[in-house]
């Protein structure tokens, strides 16, 4: 029986048993509770997620404000994973629904996917950042995406929101999707997904999407559903190892993100000593000088703005977005996201385009950083180029807007001081260099070998010594177009291409996977 039901039936029997009086003070008392349902019914609305119901009764939904502390899950079945992949897609409709949440999406997040199949609406973008999400958890657990393995099983179900077919179909597998001509639909989603992940991530549990959600019960709810996915994932296995469960702990009191975050986030970067020690400072100066402002003392006027110098691949953008974050914790900035660009996002190649395509570039950037990689190349041109035209309206732009607008500037280390020192305003506006310097042949290693453990690949006996030999050599015969940490990943995607030559001409492929050997490692002729 419902609650209006049974407000019903009270209110006929003292209406016939005690008279027109009691009648109506009943009535009275079943209107005022009937309002408060209905206000109650609204609020739930508002937040409404499917609840769980299994069979075994040990797997709880997530709740706000949980903490999981007392999860007693043993192992979840298929009809579990069913009914959370039901929650992914219900809490897929309450973020598409939020108007807040859609429009600092498109403002703030742009996936970088040509694909005339796919759109570029917000449930689109909604559905590939919360894969994402989920991809970077399962790699975290050292799972494998697969269609037909329970672990994948809800990320699967959630990308069938991209077919026809629509989602949660419990009895999902290879068969059913090539049935239903699904699988190479979900497999091209899949590659963005991935790409998205290894972009957003930077070895954190949540991506893009969360620090976007203001409201801040349904960012809770999300994150409780996140926490709750890895909380299943962790007992698919029979016994967890340490790893996993380590890696559930560090997870398990996220809500918000923390202050400190960010800071963590650059001190986990492998090197950059000079540069962590420079960004530290610039930091502690500015701490200080918001506690003197909120304790009414007159500031001098803070240039926000940087120059970033050095060689490719030295982690220029990986930093420029952590700033961006860290000016987002101290209230420089209201969003804090970047937006990178480069010389063709902003000049045109016909007159009175430029300055408009400058200009959409800088509005998409408002509230946050707008990153220009190479910028030396807009004063560099043709007598007829229009990259002077783009460099006057950044000016102006930097001026009108500038409490709203942060730029970081970044390129070769000779050509950006030639392009500040080229134009008084850009002098003026950008006084603050940060050098990058080339990663050294042991950095090179680590960040070599790091990237191969997030890929769940380990190195025999023999690989370290060779390897380390081979970047030796790429160090001490470097030019100035050398890649670092980008060389480190074409190497790596190198030594794999040698690893599955090595494993075709061997009897047992699926021996020795995830080893890579000596063998693997390039020639140094070859680099």
């Amino acid at each position: 029986m419902s609650i209006f039901d049974f407000f019903l039936a009270i209110y006929a029997i003292a209406s016939f048993s005690e008279g027109i009086l009691a009648g109506i003070k009943v009535s009275a008392i079943f209107l005022i509770l009937l309002s408060i349902s209905f206000k109650l019914r609204s609020y739930y609305k508002k937040y409404e997620i499917e609840h769980i119901e299994n069979d075994s009764a040990e797997i709880e939904p997530p709740v706000v404000d949980s903490e999981f502390s007392d999860f007693t899950i043993t192992k979840p079945t298929r009809n579990d994973l069913f009914e959370i992949a039901k929650l992914a897609n219900s809490l897929l409709e309450h973020l598409a629904g939020n108007a807040d949440f859609k429009f600092a999406l498109k403002k703030s997040v742009n996936l970088n996917y040509e694909n005339e199949n796919i759109d570029s609406s917000a449930e689109l973008k909604i559905i590939f950042l919360m894969s994402a999400d989920m991809l970077h958890i399962l790699k975290k657990m050292n799972y494998k995406f697969s269609f037909n393995s329970d672990e994948s099983f809800i990320l699967a179900n959630f990308l069938m929101n991209l077919s026809e077919e629509g989602f949660c179909y419990a009895g999902l597998n290879e068969v059913y999707l090539e049935e239903k001509n699904i699988q190479n639909q979900i497999i091209e989603a899949m590659l963005i997904v991935e790409q998205i992940e290894q972009s957003s991530f930077k070895k954190k549990t949540l991506s893009l999407i969360y620090p976007l959600i203001k409201d801040s019960e349904l960012a809770h709810i999300y994150s409780d559903f996140l926490k709750y996915y890895t909380h299943c994932l962790l007992f698919l296995s029979p016994e967890p190892n340490a790893e996993q469960k380590k890696y559930f702990e560090s997870i398990k009191n996220i809500h918000l993100k923390e202050e400190s975050e960010s800071q963590e986030e650059l001190n986990e970067l492998i090197g950059l000593n000079t540069v962590k020690k420079e960004i530290e400072t610039f930091k502690n100066f500015l701490e200080i000088q918001a506690l003197r402002k909120n304790q009414g003392n007159k500031i001098p006027q803070l240039s926000l703005h940087l120059v970033f110098t050095g060689n490719p691949g030295t982690g220029k953008t990986t930093v420029a977005r952590i700033i961006a974050n860290i000016y987002k914790e101290l209230g420089l900035l209201k969003s804090g996201h970047l937006v990178e660009v480069d010389r063709s996002k902003m000049v045109a190649e016909y007159v009175g385009q430029t300055a408009i395509k400058t200009n959409k570039v800088i509005d998409s950037a408002i509230d946050g950083v707008l990153f220009i990689d190479e910028a030396y190349t807009l004063s560099r041109g043709s007598e007829n180029d229009f990259g002077q035209e783009s460099i006057d309206t950044l000016l102006k732009r930097m001026e009108d807007d500038r409490d709203r607008l942060v730029v970081i500037v970044a390129g070769y280390t000779e050509e950006m001081q030639d392009f500040i020192n080229s134009n008084p305003g850009l002098q003026s506006r950008f006084n603050r260099f940060i050098n990058f310097p080339d990663y050294t042949e042991e950095e090179l290693y680590e960040i070599l070998k790091r990237t191969a453990q997030n890929y769940s690949y380990t190195f025999s006996d023999g690989f370290k010594n060779k390897i380390q030999d081979f970047l030796k050599h790429s160090v001490t015969h470097k030019n100035k177009h050398f890649g670092n940490a980008r060389f480190v990943r074409n190497l790596f995607e190198k030594i794999l291409e040698n690893q599955a030559n090595r494993l075709a001409l061997t009897a047992e492929k699926s021996s020795g996977l995830n080893i890579l050997t000596a063998d693997d490692i390039p020639r140094i002729n070859d680099n």
